[in-house]
């Protein structure tokens, strides 16, 4: 409408932007032998730990690989755009800690535009060290948003065990999951299946969604009383094992219908789509993947069932669950429809 403008980012791309991310790309690539040293941060004198393994193909990817090129170019995407902007007022993106955020934060603040707010829209995960700083790194104020609004009890929990200043927290309305209030009541409704029905819920990430369904594809003769479905991660698509193709369907469902048609889910461990089925009440198992941190929200809860091997999904699969579990929303998200901390955000930053 003539009340909005719209921006693609991308559309500041030009030959130049390429021919200096180049430039800046190789003058760093001669640094490496410098850069390589910091490996020794991975490793924990007191504990004896290295956690290097863990994140070594990540570090490379970071500051040697593609990944590199990529966030090159998005920081002369910012500078570029930003700087033929006007002074904003305000800001809101969506805080996921993506490397393209700290380009956003800097060329915001560099550019003196006001009130920079990030949006943890999801949820926020005790291993995801992505949303997490050490104090010092608060006093550097163009590393971080100036504000950033939380959806819940429980990521508020999550940063404020991590030292994230108590005064650059909002809490809102988490907009995400207005939808599960409605879910729990409609799940109450009873639908008859010949068969339980099992839903696969995908990862972003290919190797463990690849490996949780090899997993199962290798179980698939414990699966008879059971009809198996399969909802792919948007951004993670790929082919199913011929071994379990013809027993498997896969659905594009949203993740309101699934949450009421589906008995339980199956899930790996970084997916926040698990916790949207374990709040509706119904069982949830979830894969972990061995070379894989638990990254999973509900890492901490007994109701929830971790498996690894076939054995233990096998032992899993013979558990008799309860209709519904009775668990207060309330402990995870706001869910008030009228939003009216949203509303009052907005007023007071516009």
């Amino acid at each position: 409408t003539q009340n909005y403008n719209h921006i693609i980012i991308n559309s500041f791309f030009n030959t130049k932007l390429v021919f200096f991310s180049f430039i800046k790309y190789f003058k760093i690539i001669l640094q490496f032998s410098k850069i390589n040293k910091f490996r020794t941060i991975f490793f924990h004198e007191q504990l004896k730990v290295d956690l290097w393994p863990l994140y070594k193909k990540q570090f490379y990817i970071s500051l040697y690989g593609s990944s590199l090129f990529q966030n090159i170019i998005v920081t002369f995407y910012f500078k570029n755009t930003l700087s033929k902007l006007p002074i904003q007022k305000s800001g809101y993106y969506l805080y996921e800690g993506q490397s393209w955020e700290r380009a956003l934060c800097y060329y915001w603040k560099h550019y003196n535009f006001k009130n920079l707010i990030g949006v943890a829209h999801s949820t926020i995960r005790f291993w995801d060290l992505r949303y997490h700083f050490c104090k010092e790194s608060f006093s550097k104020s163009f590393l971080h948003p100036d504000k950033i609004i939380l959806n819940g009890k429980m990521q508020y929990k999550e940063l404020i065990s991590s030292n994230y200043p108590k005064n650059k927290i909002i809490n809102a309305e988490a907009l995400r999951y207005l939808h599960l209030k409605k879910n729990k009541i409609s799940i109450n409704k009873k639908i008859k299946h010949k068969k339980i029905k099992i839903v696969i819920l995908g990862d972003i990430i290919y190797e463990y969604t690849y490996n949780m369904i090899r997993l199962i594809a290798d179980s698939i003769e414990k699966f008879k009383d059971f009809e198996l479905y399969l909802k792919f991660h948007p951004g993670n698509i790929f082919e199913v094992p011929n071994k379990i193709k013809k027993n498997i369907i896969i659905i594009n469902n949203k993740m309101s219908e699934i949450i009421c048609e589906f008995d339980i889910a199956i899930g790996s461990c970084s997916g926040s789509a698990n916790l949207e089925f374990f709040l509706s009440g119904k069982p949830i198992y979830i894969y972990k993947d061995p070379k894989q941190l638990n990254l999973s929200p509900l890492r901490s809860n007994s109701n929830v069932k971790f498996f690894q091997n076939k054995n233990q999904l096998a032992k899993i699969l013979k558990i008799k669950y309860p209709e519904h579990n009775l668990i207060s929303m309330n402990d995870y998200f706001n869910l008030d429809d009228k939003i009216p901390k949203w509303k009052e955000i907005i007023k007071k930053y516009s």
